[in-house]
Protein backbone atom coordinates (compact mmCIF):
# COMPACT_ATOMS: atom_id res chain seq x y z
CA UNK A 1 0.00 0.00 0.00
CA UNK A 2 1.31 3.42 -0.94
CA UNK A 3 1.88 6.18 1.54
CA UNK A 4 -0.88 8.86 1.43
CA UNK A 5 0.14 11.85 -0.57
CA UNK A 6 -0.31 14.30 2.33
CA UNK A 7 2.15 12.41 4.45
CA UNK A 8 4.92 13.20 1.96
CA UNK A 9 4.48 16.99 2.15
CA UNK A 10 3.23 17.75 5.67
CA UNK A 11 4.47 16.84 9.16
CA UNK A 12 3.01 13.92 11.01
CA UNK A 13 1.04 16.17 13.40
CA UNK A 14 -0.83 17.73 10.52
CA UNK A 15 -1.53 14.31 9.04
CA UNK A 16 -3.18 13.18 12.26
CA UNK A 17 -5.27 16.34 12.44
CA UNK A 18 -6.34 16.01 8.79
CA UNK A 19 -7.47 12.42 9.24
CA UNK A 20 -9.82 13.36 12.11
CA UNK A 21 -12.24 15.66 10.29
CA UNK A 22 -13.03 14.99 6.63
CA UNK A 23 -14.38 17.38 4.09
CA UNK A 24 -14.14 21.14 3.66
CA UNK A 25 -14.75 21.86 7.37
CA UNK A 26 -11.67 19.76 8.20
CA UNK A 27 -9.34 22.16 6.44
CA UNK A 28 -10.59 25.14 8.51
CA UNK A 29 -10.49 23.30 11.83
CA UNK A 30 -7.10 21.74 11.14
CA UNK A 31 -5.59 25.11 10.25
CA UNK A 32 -6.98 26.73 13.38
CA UNK A 33 -6.04 23.90 15.76
CA UNK A 34 -2.53 23.51 14.47
CA UNK A 35 -1.77 27.24 14.47
CA UNK A 36 -2.58 27.39 18.20
CA UNK A 37 -0.92 24.11 19.14
CA UNK A 38 2.31 25.78 20.21
CA UNK A 39 0.56 28.58 22.13
CA UNK A 40 -0.34 28.50 25.79
CA UNK A 41 -3.75 26.95 26.33
CA UNK A 42 -6.09 29.38 28.02
CA UNK A 43 -7.93 27.97 30.98
CA UNK A 44 -11.64 27.55 30.71
CA UNK A 45 -12.05 29.79 33.78
CA UNK A 46 -10.32 32.60 31.93
CA UNK A 47 -12.34 32.28 28.74
CA UNK A 48 -15.54 34.32 28.51
CA UNK A 49 -18.58 32.10 28.15
CA UNK A 50 -20.31 32.36 24.81
CA UNK A 51 -23.70 33.95 24.96
CA UNK A 52 -26.35 31.48 24.01
CA UNK A 53 -28.01 34.07 21.85
CA UNK A 54 -24.91 34.54 19.71
CA UNK A 55 -24.37 32.35 16.62
CA UNK A 56 -22.25 29.29 17.28
CA UNK A 57 -20.21 30.02 14.17
CA UNK A 58 -18.87 33.36 15.60
CA UNK A 59 -15.13 33.65 15.24
CA UNK A 60 -13.18 33.06 18.45
CA UNK A 61 -10.79 35.92 19.23
CA UNK A 62 -7.83 35.82 21.65
CA UNK A 63 -8.48 37.25 25.10
CA UNK A 64 -6.77 40.61 25.64
CA UNK A 65 -4.39 40.46 28.59
CA UNK A 66 -4.29 44.21 29.13
CA UNK A 67 -6.94 46.84 28.58
CA UNK A 68 -6.57 49.40 25.86
CA UNK A 69 -5.08 52.69 27.05
CA UNK A 70 -7.66 55.47 27.20
CA UNK A 71 -6.13 58.94 26.86
CA UNK A 72 -6.98 61.03 29.94
CA UNK A 73 -6.35 64.73 30.20
CA UNK A 74 -4.92 65.14 33.67
CA UNK A 75 -4.93 68.92 33.48
CA UNK A 76 -7.99 70.61 35.03
CA UNK A 77 -10.58 71.85 32.58
CA UNK A 78 -10.62 75.61 32.52
CA UNK A 79 -13.80 77.33 31.58
CA UNK A 80 -13.61 80.06 29.00
CA UNK A 81 -16.44 81.85 30.71
CA UNK A 82 -15.73 84.60 33.26
CA UNK A 83 -15.06 83.28 36.75
CA UNK A 84 -18.13 83.01 38.92
CA UNK A 85 -16.11 84.12 41.94
CA UNK A 86 -15.92 87.87 41.85
CA UNK A 87 -13.28 89.89 43.58
CA UNK A 88 -14.40 90.90 47.02
CA UNK A 89 -15.19 94.55 47.26
CA UNK A 90 -14.21 96.71 50.16
CA UNK A 91 -17.05 96.56 52.68
CA UNK A 92 -19.18 99.69 52.59
CA UNK A 93 -19.38 101.97 55.57
CA UNK A 94 -22.42 102.03 57.80
CA UNK A 95 -24.37 105.24 58.20
CA UNK A 96 -25.41 106.44 61.63
CA UNK A 97 -28.10 109.09 61.38
CA UNK A 98 -30.14 110.77 64.08
CA UNK A 99 -33.09 112.66 62.63
CA UNK A 100 -33.97 114.08 66.00
CA UNK A 101 -30.61 115.80 66.36
CA UNK A 102 -29.75 116.31 62.69
CA UNK A 103 -26.35 114.61 62.97
CA UNK A 104 -24.86 111.71 61.02
CA UNK A 105 -21.52 110.01 60.36
CA UNK A 106 -20.16 106.89 58.66
CA UNK A 107 -17.95 104.15 60.09
CA UNK A 108 -16.45 100.87 58.78
CA UNK A 109 -18.70 97.83 58.95
CA UNK A 110 -16.11 95.85 60.93
CA UNK A 111 -16.13 98.31 63.84
CA UNK A 112 -18.34 97.81 66.89
CA UNK A 113 -21.25 100.20 67.41
CA UNK A 114 -22.72 101.05 70.82
CA UNK A 115 -25.98 102.97 71.12
CA UNK A 116 -27.08 105.40 73.83
CA UNK A 117 -28.65 102.73 76.02
CA UNK A 118 -25.52 100.56 76.03
CA UNK A 119 -23.22 103.49 76.77
CA UNK A 120 -25.48 104.67 79.59
CA UNK A 121 -25.23 101.30 81.35
CA UNK A 122 -21.42 101.12 81.14
CA UNK A 123 -19.59 103.80 83.10
CA UNK A 124 -16.24 102.96 81.45
CA UNK A 125 -17.61 103.80 78.02
CA UNK A 126 -19.16 107.14 78.84
CA UNK A 127 -17.51 110.18 77.22
CA UNK A 128 -15.52 112.68 79.24
CA UNK A 129 -17.75 115.00 81.20
CA UNK A 130 -18.38 118.46 79.78
CA UNK A 131 -19.19 120.02 83.15
CA UNK A 132 -22.96 119.69 82.84
CA UNK A 133 -25.34 116.95 83.95
CA UNK A 134 -27.42 117.41 80.80
CA UNK A 135 -24.75 115.80 78.60
CA UNK A 136 -26.16 112.96 76.47
CA UNK A 137 -24.02 110.10 75.11
CA UNK A 138 -25.55 109.36 71.73
CA UNK A 139 -23.24 106.86 69.99
CA UNK A 140 -19.83 105.21 70.21
CA UNK A 141 -17.76 103.29 67.62
CA UNK A 142 -14.83 101.07 68.65
CA UNK A 143 -11.92 99.69 66.62
CA UNK A 144 -11.53 95.92 67.17
CA UNK A 145 -8.45 94.84 69.09
CA UNK A 146 -7.70 92.27 66.42
CA UNK A 147 -6.56 95.08 64.13
CA UNK A 148 -3.36 95.47 66.17
CA UNK A 149 -2.34 92.06 67.56
CA UNK A 150 0.71 91.69 69.81
CA UNK A 151 0.84 95.43 70.49
CA UNK A 152 0.04 97.62 73.49
CA UNK A 153 -3.23 98.69 71.82
CA UNK A 154 -6.00 98.63 74.44
CA UNK A 155 -8.85 100.58 72.81
CA UNK A 156 -9.61 103.12 70.15
CA UNK A 157 -12.99 104.78 69.83
CA UNK A 158 -15.05 107.58 68.37
CA UNK A 159 -17.81 108.95 70.60
CA UNK A 160 -20.64 111.38 69.90
CA UNK A 161 -22.47 113.23 72.64
CA UNK A 162 -24.46 116.46 72.82
CA UNK A 163 -25.74 118.93 75.34
CA UNK A 164 -28.80 121.11 74.63
CA UNK A 165 -28.34 123.09 77.89
CA UNK A 166 -25.01 124.74 77.08
CA UNK A 167 -24.78 128.11 75.36
CA UNK A 168 -22.23 128.77 72.63
CA UNK A 169 -19.56 130.14 74.99
CA UNK A 170 -19.86 127.17 77.32
CA UNK A 171 -19.80 124.77 74.40
CA UNK A 172 -16.58 126.12 72.92
CA UNK A 173 -14.91 125.80 76.33
CA UNK A 174 -15.64 122.05 76.55
CA UNK A 175 -12.29 120.95 75.05
CA UNK A 176 -10.57 122.47 78.09
CA UNK A 177 -13.09 121.10 80.59
CA UNK A 178 -10.86 118.19 81.66
CA UNK A 179 -8.42 120.56 83.32
CA UNK A 180 -5.46 118.74 81.73
CA UNK A 181 -3.11 120.97 79.71
CA UNK A 182 -3.68 120.30 76.01
CA UNK A 183 -1.26 120.19 73.12
CA UNK A 184 -3.15 123.13 71.68
CA UNK A 185 -6.58 124.12 70.40
CA UNK A 186 -7.23 123.87 66.70
CA UNK A 187 -10.11 124.51 64.34
CA UNK A 188 -11.55 121.95 61.94
CA UNK A 189 -13.89 122.63 59.06
CA UNK A 190 -16.04 119.71 57.93
CA UNK A 191 -18.67 120.16 55.24
CA UNK A 192 -18.92 123.86 56.05
CA UNK A 193 -19.23 123.37 59.81
CA UNK A 194 -16.55 124.76 62.12
CA UNK A 195 -15.34 122.56 64.97
CA UNK A 196 -13.07 123.63 67.79
CA UNK A 197 -10.69 120.99 69.07
CA UNK A 198 -7.93 120.06 71.48
CA UNK A 199 -5.58 117.14 72.08
CA UNK A 200 -4.50 115.80 75.46
CA UNK A 201 -1.90 113.15 76.31
CA UNK A 202 -1.70 111.39 79.64
CA UNK A 203 -0.25 108.20 81.06
CA UNK A 204 1.77 106.36 83.68
CA UNK A 205 2.32 102.88 85.08
CA UNK A 206 2.37 101.23 81.66
CA UNK A 207 -0.81 102.98 80.51
CA UNK A 208 -1.29 105.96 78.21
CA UNK A 209 -4.13 107.86 76.58
CA UNK A 210 -4.36 110.20 73.62
CA UNK A 211 -7.67 112.09 73.42
CA UNK A 212 -8.87 114.58 70.85
CA UNK A 213 -12.09 116.50 71.41
CA UNK A 214 -14.06 118.54 68.91
CA UNK A 215 -17.14 120.67 69.56
CA UNK A 216 -19.48 122.85 67.55
CA UNK A 217 -22.52 124.89 68.49
CA UNK A 218 -25.48 124.75 66.11
CA UNK A 219 -29.23 124.09 66.28
CA UNK A 220 -29.01 125.67 69.76
CA UNK A 221 -27.12 122.55 70.83
CA UNK A 222 -23.52 121.70 71.70
CA UNK A 223 -22.29 118.73 69.63
CA UNK A 224 -19.30 116.98 71.19
CA UNK A 225 -16.97 114.44 69.57
CA UNK A 226 -14.30 112.40 71.32
CA UNK A 227 -11.54 110.46 69.53
CA UNK A 228 -9.34 108.42 71.84
CA UNK A 229 -6.55 105.85 71.82
CA UNK A 230 -5.61 104.00 74.99
CA UNK A 231 -2.63 101.68 75.40
CA UNK A 232 -1.59 99.19 78.08
CA UNK A 233 1.89 97.70 78.48
CA UNK A 234 2.47 96.94 82.15
CA UNK A 235 5.18 94.32 81.63
CA UNK A 236 6.88 96.31 78.88
CA UNK A 237 6.94 93.31 76.52
CA UNK A 238 4.31 94.40 73.99
CA UNK A 239 5.22 96.22 70.81
CA UNK A 240 4.10 99.85 70.63
CA UNK A 241 1.18 100.46 68.31
CA UNK A 242 1.45 103.09 65.60
CA UNK A 243 -0.64 105.78 67.29
CA UNK A 244 -0.84 108.00 64.23
CA UNK A 245 -2.38 105.21 62.15
CA UNK A 246 -5.00 104.56 64.82
CA UNK A 247 -5.90 108.24 65.07
CA UNK A 248 -6.10 108.48 61.28
CA UNK A 249 -8.85 105.82 61.35
CA UNK A 250 -10.80 107.82 63.90
CA UNK A 251 -10.25 111.08 62.04
CA UNK A 252 -11.73 109.42 58.93
CA UNK A 253 -14.98 108.93 60.86
CA UNK A 254 -14.82 112.50 62.09
CA UNK A 255 -14.41 113.68 58.52
CA UNK A 256 -17.75 112.12 57.56
CA UNK A 257 -19.75 114.04 60.19
CA UNK A 258 -22.67 116.11 58.92
CA UNK A 259 -24.92 118.33 60.99
CA UNK A 260 -28.09 119.57 59.34
CA UNK A 261 -30.43 122.31 60.57
CA UNK A 262 -33.38 121.02 62.58
CA UNK A 263 -36.88 122.50 62.49
CA UNK A 264 -36.96 122.67 66.27
CA UNK A 265 -34.46 122.78 69.07
CA UNK A 266 -33.46 119.31 70.27
CA UNK A 267 -34.12 119.99 73.96
CA UNK A 268 -37.74 118.69 73.97
CA UNK A 269 -36.67 115.47 72.21
CA UNK A 270 -33.78 114.44 74.46
CA UNK A 271 -35.82 112.02 76.55
CA UNK A 272 -37.22 110.20 73.50
CA UNK A 273 -33.79 109.68 71.93
CA UNK A 274 -32.34 108.29 75.15
CA UNK A 275 -35.20 105.82 75.44
CA UNK A 276 -34.81 104.46 71.92
CA UNK A 277 -31.03 104.14 72.17
CA UNK A 278 -30.18 106.25 69.13
CA UNK A 279 -28.87 103.33 67.00
CA UNK A 280 -27.85 103.51 63.33
CA UNK A 281 -30.65 104.64 61.08
CA UNK A 282 -30.90 105.18 57.35
CA UNK A 283 -31.96 108.51 56.02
Amino acid sequence: MKTPIYSQHFPLNFTRCALIVPGMAAALLVSTACSHQSQKVISRNQQPQQNAAEPSSAELKPVALTGAAVPVDSAPVRSTEPSAVKEKKTPKNILFSSRDFGVSFRYPRQYAFLNARTIGSDSERKPQADGSESQIALARVEIPKGYYPETDFDSGYFALSLNPRLNEKQCLAVPQASGVPSDGVSSLNIDGTEFRGSQVRSGGGGHSALVRRYVTFTNSTCYEFELALKTSNEDGMAREVDQQRVMDRLEAIMGSVKILPTAETVAPQVADSTATGGGPQSK
